[in-house]
């Protein structure tokens, strides 16, 4: 009977009547409980008061409480301090000690990195921006360094995070600063921009090439700066990172050449760049009876039997071809 209840349909109506009303009975007081404890829960989810969440971590909020706490006794202490060192010296000769200006302001964490931006020579480097993000690549903090290229940069607590330096055209860096239980200083290096200079000649007699193109490739292969040769052959390519480049140079008539340079800052070296002339072939298609032949196709081949070139003649039947390596 406790295993199978489907006997009860099989019964004598008047038999199965007592078993179908205990059914009832019971359903219908587990549904009134189930009712009762939702209303329950319905009442107190609407009297509970709503906690608002947290907007600031727990290390700021436990350092704000301190800050707070001590700031009384701070104002007291100095207060006094400051009366008995009135009453005691002149007003004429009272000094003060400068603040810290990398001092965290009241109320902010404690962690944090400061330093100054400089460039090549141990100058200031003002303007530059400084960021500062963990080691999953989220920001946590940015600042501009000031006039004596000072910084300073706040963090929520102890870790490993990474500072990233930029100014204008300068080499940006990037390092790696280690946080413990005290503010760190770290020095930033960016180095200026310097120039590229040297002069374009030919390689048979050492004459000037005016108007030769240059451009100068980074290691990934974009072109950072190009220029061309002067009057005098001289060329000067600026706004270069310290670095290594690949310098291309093309002039007319001769045969293009690509250099590896290094440009490193207070060089003054001169780079000379020789180009060889190319060499050229011109002549002309004709019939047998001395016509001119207009858009013949002409194929200049090598002695391997490479096409070095094709050219389409013109209307007199005159064709060129330049740049060619002798041979």
């Amino acid at each position: 009977m406790l295993d199978d209840s489907s006997f009860i349909q099989r019964l004598d109506p008047r038999l199965a009547l007592p078993f179908k009303v205990g059914f009832t009975d019971s359903m219908q007081l587990v549904f009134l409980i189930a009712a009762a404890v939702l209303v329950l829960g319905f009442l107190v989810a609407v009297w509970t008061k709503e906690v608002p969440l947290r907007k600031v971590s727990g290390l700021e909020a436990r350092a704000a409480e301190e800050n707070a706490g001590s700031a009384p006794e701070a104002t007291a202490t100095m207060t006094a301090e400051q009366a008995a060192s009135t009453a005691a010296v002149p007003a004429a000769s009272t000094a003060t000690e400068p603040a810290d200006r990398f001092a965290p302001a009241p109320g902010a964490s404690p962690y944090g990195v400061h330093g100054r931006v400089l460039d090549g020579t141990g100058a200031p480097v003002p303007q530059a921006v400084i960021t500062l993000i963990d080691v999953n690549g989220r920001q946590l903090g940015r600042a501009v360094s000031g006039a004596d290229g000072a910084y300073a940069l706040s963090v929520t607590g102890p870790g490993t995070y990474v500072l990233i330096g930029a100014a204008g055209a300068r080499q940006p860096q990037a390092v790696t600063v280690l946080v413990g239980e005290e503010r760190v200083e770290r020095d930033l290096a960016l180095s200026g921009t310097v120039a590229l200079t040297g002069a374009v000649r030919d390689a048979v007699d050492g004459q000037p090439l005016p108007g030769a193109l240059l451009v100068a490739t980074d290691v990934r292969g974009e072109a950072v700066s190009s220029g061309t040769s002067a009057a005098d052959g001289a060329f000067e390519l600026a706004d270069l990172v310290p670095g290594g480049y690949t310098l291309v140079v093309n002039a007319p008539g001769h045969r293009p050449a690509a250099l590896p340079v290094d440009v490193t800052p207070g060089a003054a070296d001169v780079r000379e760049i020789r180009l060889e002339p190319g060499a050229r072939l011109h002549g002309g298609v004709s019939t047998a009876t001395g016509r001119p032949l207009g858009d013949a196709k002409v194929t200049l081949l090598d002695s391997a039997g490479n096409v070095v070139g094709t050219t389409i003649t013109g209307s007199d039947g005159a064709y060129g071809f330049t740049d060619l390596d002798g041979g």
